[in-house]
């Protein structure tokens, strides 16, 4: 039986600590003279390594 990987990523971070307006997992990084969040980057090894479902896992917004 063939069996199908799911990725999965967490991305329920505040970036808080860090002292983020954001969620970690979009701090900007650069690449290539382009601006890719973290988790695109996560994404796309997921991606280059043939998965083809992959799910990301948040918190809730918090309404103020």
């Amino acid at each position: 039986m063939d069996e199908e990987l799911i990725g999965l990523i967490p991305a329920a971070g505040k970036g808080v600590r860090l002292g983020l307006p954001y969620p970690k997992e979009l701090y900007p990084v650069i690449r290539d003279n382009h601006y890719k969040p973290i988790a695109q980057f996560v994404l796309d090894n997921l991606t280059r390594a043939g998965l083809r479902h992959v799910v990301f896992v948040i918190n809730e917004p918090s309404i103020s």
